[in-house]
Protein backbone atom coordinates (compact mmCIF):
# COMPACT_ATOMS: atom_id res chain seq x y z
CA UNK A 1 0.00 0.00 0.00
CA UNK A 2 1.33 3.38 -1.36
CA UNK A 3 1.60 6.59 1.11
CA UNK A 4 -1.13 8.21 -1.29
CA UNK A 5 -4.03 5.14 -0.52
CA UNK A 6 -2.98 5.71 3.27
CA UNK A 7 -4.02 9.41 2.96
CA UNK A 8 -7.12 8.29 0.89
CA UNK A 9 -8.42 5.72 4.08
CA UNK A 10 -8.00 7.79 6.34
CA UNK A 11 -9.62 10.60 4.95
CA UNK A 12 -12.61 7.85 4.61
CA UNK A 13 -12.76 7.45 8.34
CA UNK A 14 -13.25 11.23 9.02
CA UNK A 15 -15.72 11.24 6.60
CA UNK A 16 -17.17 8.26 8.16
CA UNK A 17 -17.16 9.16 11.47
CA UNK A 18 -19.43 12.15 10.50
CA UNK A 19 -21.91 10.38 8.56
CA UNK A 20 -22.52 8.12 11.08
CA UNK A 21 -22.92 10.91 13.95
CA UNK A 22 -25.57 12.53 11.11
CA UNK A 23 -27.80 9.27 11.80
CA UNK A 24 -26.15 6.76 9.03
CA UNK A 25 -25.64 3.37 10.55
CA UNK A 26 -22.06 2.50 8.65
CA UNK A 27 -23.16 -1.17 6.85
CA UNK A 28 -19.82 -3.55 8.12
CA UNK A 29 -18.30 -6.33 6.50
CA UNK A 30 -19.80 -9.75 6.59
CA UNK A 31 -22.92 -7.87 7.90
CA UNK A 32 -26.88 -7.34 7.33
CA UNK A 33 -27.16 -3.62 8.66
CA UNK A 34 -31.19 -2.35 8.59
CA UNK A 35 -31.52 -4.68 5.41
CA UNK A 36 -28.44 -3.82 4.05
CA UNK A 37 -25.62 -6.71 3.00
CA UNK A 38 -21.81 -6.29 2.89
CA UNK A 39 -19.98 -9.69 1.74
CA UNK A 40 -16.41 -10.50 3.60
CA UNK A 41 -14.64 -8.81 1.13
CA UNK A 42 -16.47 -5.45 1.89
CA UNK A 43 -18.51 -5.16 -0.98
CA UNK A 44 -22.06 -4.37 -2.37
CA UNK A 45 -23.66 -6.74 -4.85
CA UNK A 46 -24.86 -5.24 -8.34
CA UNK A 47 -26.61 -6.46 -10.81
CA UNK A 48 -23.53 -7.66 -12.68
CA UNK A 49 -20.79 -7.82 -10.05
CA UNK A 50 -20.09 -6.76 -6.52
CA UNK A 51 -18.38 -3.84 -5.47
CA UNK A 52 -16.30 -1.39 -3.02
CA UNK A 53 -18.12 1.40 -1.39
CA UNK A 54 -15.78 3.57 1.22
CA UNK A 55 -18.67 4.33 3.19
CA UNK A 56 -21.60 2.59 2.79
CA UNK A 57 -24.31 3.69 5.70
CA UNK A 58 -28.23 3.65 6.10
CA UNK A 59 -30.35 6.15 7.34
CA UNK A 60 -31.81 5.87 10.90
CA UNK A 61 -34.81 8.01 10.42
CA UNK A 62 -37.57 6.48 7.61
CA UNK A 63 -38.83 9.35 5.25
CA UNK A 64 -42.70 9.17 3.97
CA UNK A 65 -43.13 7.87 0.35
CA UNK A 66 -39.44 6.94 -0.22
CA UNK A 67 -37.51 3.49 0.44
CA UNK A 68 -35.09 3.88 3.51
CA UNK A 69 -32.07 5.90 2.90
CA UNK A 70 -28.66 4.68 1.97
CA UNK A 71 -25.70 6.82 1.24
CA UNK A 72 -23.26 5.25 -1.03
CA UNK A 73 -20.13 7.66 -0.13
CA UNK A 74 -16.55 7.79 -2.30
CA UNK A 75 -13.93 9.84 -0.36
CA UNK A 76 -10.88 10.53 -2.64
CA UNK A 77 -7.71 12.49 -1.67
CA UNK A 78 -6.32 13.58 -4.87
CA UNK A 79 -3.77 16.25 -5.01
CA UNK A 80 -5.43 17.82 -7.77
CA UNK A 81 -9.83 18.36 -8.26
CA UNK A 82 -11.08 15.42 -9.68
CA UNK A 83 -11.40 14.66 -13.36
CA UNK A 84 -14.22 13.07 -15.68
CA UNK A 85 -12.39 9.62 -15.50
CA UNK A 86 -13.74 9.24 -11.76
CA UNK A 87 -17.30 10.40 -12.10
CA UNK A 88 -17.62 8.03 -15.57
CA UNK A 89 -16.46 4.87 -13.00
CA UNK A 90 -18.60 5.85 -10.20
CA UNK A 91 -21.45 6.30 -12.86
CA UNK A 92 -21.10 2.43 -13.60
CA UNK A 93 -21.06 1.54 -10.24
CA UNK A 94 -23.85 3.35 -8.72
CA UNK A 95 -25.94 1.98 -12.44
CA UNK A 96 -24.72 -1.78 -11.17
CA UNK A 97 -26.21 -1.72 -7.66
CA UNK A 98 -28.98 0.84 -8.55
CA UNK A 99 -30.35 -2.29 -10.76
CA UNK A 100 -30.08 -5.37 -8.70
CA UNK A 101 -33.52 -5.77 -7.74
CA UNK A 102 -35.67 -8.32 -9.15
CA UNK A 103 -38.38 -10.56 -8.65
CA UNK A 104 -37.46 -14.61 -8.16
CA UNK A 105 -38.93 -16.48 -11.21
CA UNK A 106 -40.47 -19.04 -8.73
CA UNK A 107 -42.37 -16.21 -7.00
CA UNK A 108 -43.19 -14.48 -10.55
CA UNK A 109 -45.06 -17.84 -11.05
CA UNK A 110 -46.65 -18.65 -8.00
CA UNK A 111 -49.94 -17.28 -7.46
CA UNK A 112 -49.31 -18.19 -3.31
CA UNK A 113 -46.92 -15.56 -2.49
CA UNK A 114 -45.35 -12.09 -3.63
CA UNK A 115 -42.03 -9.97 -3.37
CA UNK A 116 -43.35 -8.69 0.11
CA UNK A 117 -43.93 -12.28 1.59
CA UNK A 118 -40.35 -12.26 1.36
CA UNK A 119 -39.01 -9.26 3.28
CA UNK A 120 -36.21 -8.53 0.67
CA UNK A 121 -34.99 -4.90 1.53
CA UNK A 122 -35.13 -1.93 -0.98
CA UNK A 123 -33.06 1.52 -0.78
CA UNK A 124 -33.50 4.66 -2.22
CA UNK A 125 -29.38 5.22 -2.83
CA UNK A 126 -27.80 8.72 -2.29
CA UNK A 127 -24.32 8.61 -4.62
CA UNK A 128 -22.27 11.37 -3.04
CA UNK A 129 -18.38 11.76 -3.93
CA UNK A 130 -16.19 13.93 -1.29
CA UNK A 131 -13.03 15.47 -2.84
CA UNK A 132 -10.19 16.97 -0.58
CA UNK A 133 -9.40 18.83 -3.55
CA UNK A 134 -12.75 19.65 -5.40
CA UNK A 135 -13.18 18.77 -9.29
CA UNK A 136 -12.77 20.15 -12.41
CA UNK A 137 -15.87 21.39 -14.17
CA UNK A 138 -16.13 18.48 -16.67
CA UNK A 139 -16.54 16.18 -13.51
CA UNK A 140 -19.08 18.93 -12.17
CA UNK A 141 -21.32 18.78 -15.15
CA UNK A 142 -21.30 15.38 -15.65
CA UNK A 143 -22.37 14.53 -11.96
CA UNK A 144 -24.82 16.35 -12.36
CA UNK A 145 -26.41 15.15 -15.40
CA UNK A 146 -26.26 11.58 -13.74
CA UNK A 147 -27.44 12.74 -10.24
CA UNK A 148 -24.55 12.08 -8.06
CA UNK A 149 -23.46 14.89 -5.54
CA UNK A 150 -20.38 16.13 -5.19
CA UNK A 151 -18.89 17.56 -1.69
CA UNK A 152 -15.69 19.32 -2.29
CA UNK A 153 -13.66 20.31 0.75
CA UNK A 154 -10.71 22.21 -0.90
CA UNK A 155 -10.36 25.90 0.79
CA UNK A 156 -12.03 25.27 4.18
CA UNK A 157 -9.89 26.51 6.47
CA UNK A 158 -11.28 24.00 9.60
CA UNK A 159 -9.75 21.05 7.22
CA UNK A 160 -6.82 22.43 7.02
CA UNK A 161 -5.09 21.08 9.97
CA UNK A 162 -6.91 17.67 9.64
CA UNK A 163 -5.67 17.51 6.20
CA UNK A 164 -1.75 17.99 7.28
CA UNK A 165 -2.10 15.55 9.95
CA UNK A 166 -3.51 12.79 7.89
CA UNK A 167 -0.27 13.55 5.31
CA UNK A 168 1.86 13.55 8.25
CA UNK A 169 -0.02 10.34 9.76
CA UNK A 170 0.07 8.60 6.49
CA UNK A 171 3.61 8.54 5.98
CA UNK A 172 4.15 7.39 9.57
CA UNK A 173 2.08 4.30 8.64
CA UNK A 174 3.88 3.85 5.46
CA UNK A 175 7.58 3.78 7.48
CA UNK A 176 6.38 1.61 10.27
CA UNK A 177 4.57 -0.78 7.87
CA UNK A 178 8.02 -1.02 5.66
CA UNK A 179 10.46 -1.37 9.02
CA UNK A 180 8.37 -3.73 10.89
CA UNK A 181 6.75 -5.79 8.59
CA UNK A 182 3.04 -4.50 9.73
CA UNK A 183 0.33 -4.49 7.69
CA UNK A 184 -0.90 -1.25 6.79
CA UNK A 185 -4.51 -2.29 6.94
CA UNK A 186 -4.16 -3.52 10.42
CA UNK A 187 -2.82 -0.24 11.63
CA UNK A 188 -5.52 1.83 9.66
CA UNK A 189 -8.43 -0.36 11.36
CA UNK A 190 -6.77 0.22 14.85
CA UNK A 191 -7.19 4.52 13.87
CA UNK A 192 -10.63 3.44 12.68
CA UNK A 193 -11.42 2.09 16.00
CA UNK A 194 -9.94 4.87 18.00
CA UNK A 195 -11.89 7.79 16.08
CA UNK A 196 -14.97 5.73 16.15
CA UNK A 197 -15.31 4.67 19.68
CA UNK A 198 -12.60 5.99 21.79
CA UNK A 199 -14.09 8.60 23.98
CA UNK A 200 -12.19 11.62 24.59
CA UNK A 201 -14.25 13.35 27.49
CA UNK A 202 -11.52 13.60 30.40
CA UNK A 203 -8.50 12.87 28.22
CA UNK A 204 -5.99 16.08 28.64
CA UNK A 205 -2.85 14.20 27.98
CA UNK A 206 -1.40 11.88 25.13
CA UNK A 207 -0.62 9.41 28.36
CA UNK A 208 -4.06 9.52 29.36
CA UNK A 209 -5.08 8.86 25.58
CA UNK A 210 -3.15 5.42 25.67
CA UNK A 211 -4.41 4.39 28.81
CA UNK A 212 -7.58 4.71 27.46
CA UNK A 213 -7.41 3.07 24.46
CA UNK A 214 -5.69 0.26 26.05
CA UNK A 215 -8.43 -0.39 28.72
CA UNK A 216 -11.22 -0.20 25.78
CA UNK A 217 -9.57 -2.54 23.86
CA UNK A 218 -9.25 -4.95 26.53
CA UNK A 219 -12.73 -3.87 27.46
CA UNK A 220 -14.48 -4.67 24.77
CA UNK A 221 -12.22 -8.08 23.73
CA UNK A 222 -10.62 -6.65 20.93
CA UNK A 223 -7.85 -9.14 20.74
CA UNK A 224 -6.72 -8.27 17.03
CA UNK A 225 -6.85 -4.80 17.31
CA UNK A 226 -5.22 -4.99 20.74
CA UNK A 227 -2.69 -7.45 19.35
CA UNK A 228 -1.96 -4.68 16.78
CA UNK A 229 -1.56 -1.55 19.12
CA UNK A 230 1.02 -4.15 21.18
CA UNK A 231 2.68 -5.27 18.40
CA UNK A 232 3.26 -0.98 17.62
CA UNK A 233 3.72 -0.09 20.90
CA UNK A 234 5.16 3.73 18.86
CA UNK A 235 4.83 6.70 20.69
CA UNK A 236 4.90 8.64 18.38
CA UNK A 237 2.50 6.97 16.07
CA UNK A 238 -0.17 6.78 18.90
CA UNK A 239 0.82 11.09 19.63
CA UNK A 240 -0.09 11.55 15.91
CA UNK A 241 -3.39 9.23 15.56
CA UNK A 242 -4.17 11.11 19.38
CA UNK A 243 -3.87 14.62 17.16
CA UNK A 244 -6.12 13.64 14.73
CA UNK A 245 -9.00 12.15 17.09
CA UNK A 246 -8.93 15.61 18.50
CA UNK A 247 -8.82 18.04 15.45
CA UNK A 248 -11.87 15.65 14.37
CA UNK A 249 -13.77 15.97 17.25
CA UNK A 250 -13.02 19.53 17.62
CA UNK A 251 -15.61 19.44 14.30
CA UNK A 252 -19.08 19.98 15.88
CA UNK A 253 -21.31 20.97 13.19
CA UNK A 254 -20.86 18.71 10.32
CA UNK A 255 -24.05 18.88 8.37
CA UNK A 256 -24.98 17.96 4.75
CA UNK A 257 -27.53 20.38 3.46
CA UNK A 258 -29.19 20.84 -0.11
CA UNK A 259 -30.16 24.16 -2.15
CA UNK A 260 -32.98 24.83 -3.75
CA UNK A 261 -31.95 23.52 -6.75
CA UNK A 262 -30.57 20.43 -5.48
CA UNK A 263 -26.61 21.43 -5.17
CA UNK A 264 -25.15 19.55 -1.85
CA UNK A 265 -23.57 21.72 0.42
CA UNK A 266 -21.54 20.37 4.01
CA UNK A 267 -21.67 23.25 6.29
CA UNK A 268 -18.76 22.67 8.75
CA UNK A 269 -17.31 24.78 11.92
CA UNK A 270 -16.36 23.82 15.41
CA UNK A 271 -18.79 25.52 16.76
CA UNK A 272 -22.05 24.09 18.03
CA UNK A 273 -24.78 24.67 15.66
CA UNK A 274 -27.24 27.28 17.04
CA UNK A 275 -30.65 25.18 18.11
CA UNK A 276 -31.68 28.63 19.74
CA UNK A 277 -32.76 30.22 16.28
CA UNK A 278 -35.02 27.37 15.97
CA UNK A 279 -37.19 27.13 19.52
CA UNK A 280 -40.78 27.35 19.32
CA UNK A 281 -42.68 29.66 20.11
CA UNK A 282 -46.15 29.09 21.20
CA UNK A 283 -47.95 32.05 21.11
CA UNK A 284 -47.01 32.44 17.30
CA UNK A 285 -48.72 29.02 16.32
CA UNK A 286 -51.44 30.55 15.24
CA UNK A 287 -50.01 32.84 12.84
CA UNK A 288 -49.93 31.77 9.26
CA UNK A 289 -46.59 33.23 8.61
CA UNK A 290 -44.59 31.86 11.66
CA UNK A 291 -42.45 29.65 10.86
CA UNK A 292 -40.11 28.20 13.30
CA UNK A 293 -38.05 25.28 11.13
CA UNK A 294 -36.59 28.79 9.14
CA UNK A 295 -34.03 30.89 9.81
CA UNK A 296 -32.30 34.07 8.15
CA UNK A 297 -28.52 33.69 7.58
CA UNK A 298 -26.09 36.24 5.77
CA UNK A 299 -23.63 34.49 2.99
CA UNK A 300 -20.03 36.29 3.58
CA UNK A 301 -16.57 35.68 2.32
CA UNK A 302 -13.11 36.09 3.86
CA UNK A 303 -9.96 36.40 1.99
CA UNK A 304 -6.75 33.73 3.19
CA UNK A 305 -3.37 34.49 3.65
CA UNK A 306 -2.03 32.78 0.81
CA UNK A 307 -0.43 33.41 -2.50
CA UNK A 308 -2.99 32.50 -4.85
CA UNK A 309 -5.42 34.79 -2.58
CA UNK A 310 -8.30 32.68 -1.74
CA UNK A 311 -11.76 33.32 -0.23
CA UNK A 312 -13.50 30.95 2.32
CA UNK A 313 -17.45 31.15 2.29
CA UNK A 314 -19.18 31.05 5.17
CA UNK A 315 -22.65 31.14 7.01
CA UNK A 316 -23.79 33.36 10.21
CA UNK A 317 -27.21 34.29 11.57
CA UNK A 318 -28.32 36.81 13.65
CA UNK A 319 -29.96 37.43 17.01
CA UNK A 320 -31.22 40.86 18.13
CA UNK A 321 -29.96 43.29 15.36
CA UNK A 322 -26.82 41.53 15.34
CA UNK A 323 -24.74 39.02 13.81
CA UNK A 324 -23.50 36.20 15.28
CA UNK A 325 -19.82 35.16 15.55
CA UNK A 326 -20.36 31.69 14.69
CA UNK A 327 -18.93 31.25 10.99
CA UNK A 328 -20.50 27.76 9.04
CA UNK A 329 -18.53 26.97 6.24
CA UNK A 330 -19.03 25.90 2.98
CA UNK A 331 -17.73 25.60 -0.82
CA UNK A 332 -19.72 27.67 -3.21
CA UNK A 333 -19.91 28.04 -6.91
CA UNK A 334 -16.94 28.90 -9.27
CA UNK A 335 -18.60 32.50 -9.93
CA UNK A 336 -18.50 33.08 -6.11
CA UNK A 337 -14.69 31.80 -6.21
CA UNK A 338 -14.13 33.92 -9.42
CA UNK A 339 -10.93 36.84 -9.04
CA UNK A 340 -13.76 38.95 -10.60
CA UNK A 341 -16.53 38.34 -7.64
CA UNK A 342 -15.23 41.04 -5.09
CA UNK A 343 -15.27 43.57 -7.42
CA UNK A 344 -18.64 43.31 -8.58
CA UNK A 345 -21.16 45.83 -7.00
CA UNK A 346 -22.81 45.15 -3.55
CA UNK A 347 -26.27 43.98 -5.18
CA UNK A 348 -25.21 41.68 -8.08
CA UNK A 349 -22.60 39.80 -4.57
CA UNK A 350 -26.14 39.46 -2.78
CA UNK A 351 -27.82 38.17 -6.59
CA UNK A 352 -25.42 35.71 -6.75
CA UNK A 353 -25.55 34.48 -3.19
CA UNK A 354 -29.03 34.23 -3.45
CA UNK A 355 -29.38 32.39 -6.66
CA UNK A 356 -26.49 29.53 -5.73
CA UNK A 357 -27.54 29.22 -2.14
CA UNK A 358 -31.09 30.07 -1.50
CA UNK A 359 -33.10 28.31 0.54
CA UNK A 360 -31.24 25.87 2.25
CA UNK A 361 -33.31 22.45 3.78
CA UNK A 362 -31.66 19.44 6.01
CA UNK A 363 -32.86 17.54 8.57
CA UNK A 364 -31.67 18.04 12.24
CA UNK A 365 -32.64 16.38 15.78
CA UNK A 366 -33.38 19.15 18.29
CA UNK A 367 -34.64 18.33 21.83
CA UNK A 368 -34.50 14.71 20.30
CA UNK A 369 -37.83 16.17 18.10
CA UNK A 370 -36.49 15.20 14.68
CA UNK A 371 -36.83 18.51 12.36
CA UNK A 372 -36.82 19.69 8.63
CA UNK A 373 -35.07 22.81 9.42
CA UNK A 374 -34.53 25.87 6.52
CA UNK A 375 -31.72 28.19 6.55
CA UNK A 376 -32.49 31.46 4.59
CA UNK A 377 -30.33 33.74 2.66
CA UNK A 378 -31.73 37.45 3.89
CA UNK A 379 -28.37 39.53 4.61
CA UNK A 380 -27.73 42.14 4.36
CA UNK A 381 -31.55 43.02 4.94
CA UNK A 382 -32.63 45.90 2.35
CA UNK A 383 -33.40 48.71 4.92
CA UNK A 384 -33.22 48.69 9.14
CA UNK A 385 -37.04 48.77 9.29
CA UNK A 386 -36.85 45.48 7.23
CA UNK A 387 -34.74 44.04 10.26
CA UNK A 388 -36.46 45.42 13.11
CA UNK A 389 -39.83 44.56 11.83
CA UNK A 390 -38.40 40.38 11.26
CA UNK A 391 -36.90 40.83 14.90
CA UNK A 392 -39.77 41.92 16.41
CA UNK A 393 -42.07 39.25 14.94
CA UNK A 394 -39.86 36.69 15.78
CA UNK A 395 -40.32 38.10 19.51
CA UNK A 396 -36.28 38.87 19.81
CA UNK A 397 -36.49 42.82 20.78
CA UNK A 398 -38.73 44.97 22.55
CA UNK A 399 -40.91 47.62 21.27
Amino acid sequence: MEVHNIRGYLYEIFIGKHLKDNGFDECVKGKRTRGCIVNGKGEIEGRGEYHQIDFTGVYTKLTPYIYPLRVLAECKYYKKPLSKNIIRQYIGVMKDISENYYVPSKTKKSNKESIFDKQISRFTDIPIIFSVNGFDTHSENLAWAQGINLVSHKGIPIFDEIIKIINDLSELIYKISRRYSYKESDLINLIKYTIYEVSLNSIFSIREFINKLHTTLIDNDLGELHMTYHQIENFIYCEEVYSLSKKIKEINTFIIVTTEKGTVLNLVSKDNFPTEFFQINENMLNDDNYNPNRAQVGVYFENLNNVNRDRVFYLQFNQNGHEDDRKFYFQPNRQMLSEQFPELSEDKRIDLKRSFVGVLTFIYEINKVTRVLELEVKFPYETREELNNMLKFKGLVNE
